[in-house]
């Protein structure tokens, strides 16, 4: 048997990690997010390493994944572990920040009564409290409860207090699910013309269609590449009975395409090219090439620059050709914006002068912008 150690989602600022056992069957690898119990609950958790043997003797089942593959690198991990012992963080803490935006999925609670030979119908026992019998009666007119829903209605003291003392009477059940997915991969239904089609239309044998059906069938015919709903809506109007009758005649094939949301607008940049530097900056362009291109167990120089100079003497174009070797070498930048108000100024420069390649992440994204720029800066 496996078993792997965990970075788990709990408020427990425990320094290290659990160890949890790998069910049969289950392939898991580091970086890799899954499913794991805690306590009651089942909880979100982030596999640091697989081994033999636990680091603890006993152990629980892992209960599932939740994504395929991983989504931090050994890097990623040995940063983070760098981070929990520097700064007396638990270690998820310190993944949390490079995981995807809206990763994070708690454990709902729900309360409901408690299958027993006490009916709906019967009284419950007459040592209730007032409070108790106030939740117990209102719960008796529900299937199921979140446990938010009591604390709205009741109070968040009282209802908390009252819950355990209910369970222990064995008047109701408390279980945990799991919250909804709050962003994920958006897909848009793209139309194009079948073989059958493509075919009728090289023989010259294509069926009679309506004007409408004309309408839409010489639309995808000019795209031969395909056409998404989005923009087959903007230039035919009304055409879901359309589309489902073409369908029907198996003249149109309909896929689901992956849709980033861009939070760039390309159009109205301008493409730019390198200025030519001063000798000055071409001195510090050249002292942060040679470190670029130095390992860093042969540089004996200090691989940190701070660039001292004016607003307006060019410290910004300096960066703009360093990212650019950088790219060149097959490696990733950073570039920190320290107000949000600079960014689309910022994003004007550094994606004119890198079209396609610049991807940005701040709070007025929304949750889909940043969910997509995320997945592509990792790919």
């Amino acid at each position: 048997m496996a078993f792997a150690e965990l970075a788990v989602n709990t408020p427990v600022l425990r320094p290290g990690s659990f160890s949890y056992s790998i069910p049969l069957g289950l392939e898991i690898k580091p970086g890799q997010a899954v499913w794991a119990p805690f306590g009651p609950k089942i909880v979100q958790g982030i596999v640091l390493e697989v081994s033999d043997q636990p680091a603890f003797g006993q152990t629980r089942e892992i209960c599932g994944v939740i994504s395929d593959t991983p989504l931090l690198s050994f890097h990623q991990l040995n940063l983070a572990a760098w981070i929990s012992q520097t700064y007396l963080c638990s270690i998820y803490e310190a993944l949390s920040p490079m995981l995807p935006p809206s990763f994070e999925r708690r454990s709902v609670a729900y309360i409901s009564l408690e299958p027993s030979p006490l009916n709906k119908s019967e009284k419950p026992p007459a040592t209730l409290s007032p409070s108790l019998q106030k939740i117990f009666d209102w719960l008796q007119t529900r299937d199921i409860t979140p446990q938010t829903e009591l604390e709205n209605i009741f109070g968040k003291k009282t209802t908390q207090t009252a819950i355990p003392k209910l369970i222990n009477q064995g008047l109701i059940n408390r279980t945990y699910q799991i919250s909804p997915v709050r962003t994920q991969t958006k897909f848009e239904k793209h139309f194009g013309l079948s073989e059958q089609a493509l075919a009728f239309i090289k023989d010259q044998t294509l069926t009679k269609l309506s004007p409408r059906q004309t309408e839409v069938f010489e639309c995808l015919r000019e795209n031969p590449q395909g056409i998404s709903k989005s923009r087959l809506n903007l230039l035919v109007k009304n055409n879901a009975a359309i589309l489902k009758s073409l369908e029907k005649k198996e003249l149109i094939l309909t896929e689901e395409h992956q849709v980033f949301r861009q939070p760039i607008d390309y159009s109205h940049i301008e493409t730019l090219p390198h200025l030519k530097l001063s000798p000055p900056q071409e001195k510090c362009l050249e002292s942060i090439n040679r470190s670029l291109n130095t390992p860093p167990e042969d540089d004996q120089n200090p691989r940190t620059f701070l660039l001292h100079g004016i607003t307006g003497s060019g410290k910004t174009e300096i960066y703009l050709q360093a990212l650019a070797e950088a790219l060149r070498l097959g490696k990733k930048a950073i570039v920190l914006v320290p107000e949000i108000s600079l960014t689309p100024q910022t994003i004007a420069r550094f994606a004119g002068r890198f079209p396609g390649r610049v991807a940005v992440l701040h709070s007025r994204l929304s949750p889909g912008e940043q969910f997509d720029e995320w997945q592509r800066i990792k790919n």
